[in-house]
């Protein structure tokens, strides 16, 4: 996992890190990246959750206009990851 221009802070950190660590974990386990970069885009203002190839390109790019947007929809990916393992 790797953050870029984000940090976590608060109470909830080490909890987002966990969640962030878990949907690397999901990507990779279905072969759809070797890595996955979580941050802010300098040139957008947005933030964004990039999936990367073995020759570290980027062949997906999900783009949300906040941190807690960002942060909401990998919990919330994570959490019926669990529920529905299939999917």
């Amino acid at each position: 996992m790797k953050l870029i221009n984000m940090r976590l802070t608060g109470i909830d950190k080490n909890y987002y890190s966990n969640k962030l660590e878990q949907f690397e974990q999901l990507m990779i386990d279905k072969d759809m990246a070797h890595a996955v970069e979580f941050g802010k885009q300098d040139t957008r203002g947005a933030f964004s959750i990039s999936l990367k190839t073995g020759n570290h390109c980027i062949s997906q790019q999900k783009m949300f206009s906040s941190k807690q947007e960002l942060l909401g929809y990998v919990v919330g990916y994570v959490m019926s990851a669990a529920d529905y393992p299939y999917l």
